[in-house]
């Protein structure tokens, strides 16, 4: 990249696992394998930061932002989930996990939950919306953490519980996303299956199966943007999905999903009848064995999905040249 098209060059001092944008753009979140949680003011000529120890030197694998709260999450090896605001002081704390958390999605509406997955098995929601609300956070969202006496009447932290736990994946989860309406949370596993949950109710909806390595992402499709054709689809036969709720009854608005996989597959899902519409096949080019597909992401009309390799490549497709999208 030349010097030209570089805007900013934000130094860490370890590895940067992810970053994150606030809904203004005016904040840039960035987590380190050193535990730091590192918040950028970046629409400024001279980019300034501050450097919060999240983590204790834990491994932060997990960021998000809120779209509607103004809060920051991480989640890290430590198998805590853990709350800031921008001005880095740390309000909320969640505890369950049995394993490394691997990723954790705000859900897009006013619902302000939180979903966390890990290498327990589990998803984990949380309500964070309401926990909020109940250690009485102020305007300028300074508060204390939660604290409560035990039996021996010691204070200590207190851990709010989740709203429910997932179970079903029978390997580690790496990753989990709220439908746009936040009727439905997928979560991508290495046991090589995408599964659909109705998160309100707790209930499995759909097992996604196909997929011959390990599912690493997942995103939905616009949900004003339901595929409602197929173009060129060579899916394989043995592709398919398993009902598991038969009150579940898809309209044809609902989203469609796409996935990526150790396989060096990028799949396009239908919700409708939980089958595949479309793959492609190593959509990096890399073919000496760095093609895997570890991360992706789709732009907010559904228009391109971006895909990462683990040969340092991203990709940027059309949808339209795999499955016809229809405008709302």
């Amino acid at each position: 990249m030349s010097q030209a098209n570089c805007k900013h060059i934000l130094e860490h001092e370890d590895n940067v696992w992810k970053c994150c944008y606030n809904n203004s753009g005016t904040k840039l979140c960035s987590v380190t394998s050193s535990g730091l949680l590192y918040i950028w003011s970046v629409r400024v000529k001279t980019p300034s930061h501050s450097i919060v120890e999240a983590h204790a030197s834990k491994c932060i694998q997990g960021l998000d932002v809120s779209r509607h709260l103004d809060v920051i999450a991480t989640a890290a090896t430590d198998q805590l989930v853990k709350i800031f605001n921008f001005d880095g002081r740390q309000l909320l704390e969640f505890k369950g996990h049995g394993n490394v958390i691997e990723h954790v999605a705000f859900s897009n509406t006013r619902l302000n939950w939180i979903a966390s997955c890990s290498k327990d098995r589990t998803v984990k929601l949380w309500n964070v919306g309401d926990q909020l609300r109940r250690v009485n956070v102020r305007r300028d969202h300074r508060s204390r953490i939660p604290i409560k006496k035990n039996l021996f009447g010691v204070v200590e932290k207190y851990f709010p519980p989740p709203l429910r736990t997932l179970r079903g994946h029978n390997h580690w989860v790496f990753h989990c996303v709220f439908s746009p309406d936040d009727t439905l949370l997928a979560s991508a596993s290495s046991d090589q299956e995408v599964r659909l949950w109705d998160p309100r109710e707790g209930d499995l909806l759909w097992v996604l199966t196909g997929h011959t390595g390990i599912v690493w992402s997942c995103s939905f499709l616009s949900r004003h943007a339901p595929i409602i054709d197929v173009v060129d689809s060579d899916s394989p036969t043995n592709d398919r999905a398993l009902v598991i709720n038969a009150s579940y009854e898809p309209s044809e608005q609902d989203v469609a999903l796409v996935t990526c996989s150790s396989d060096r597959r990028l799949r396009f899902w239908s919700l409708c009848t939980g089958q595949i519409l479309s793959e492609v096949k190593d959509p990096t080019r890399e073919f000496d064995g760095r093609g895997q597909l570890l991360t992706l992401a789709v732009n907010k009309d559904a228009s391109y999905v971006a895909v990462g390799s683990f040969g340092g490549n991203v990709t940027v497709l059309e949808t339209s040249n795999f499955v016809t999208l229809r405008a709302s």
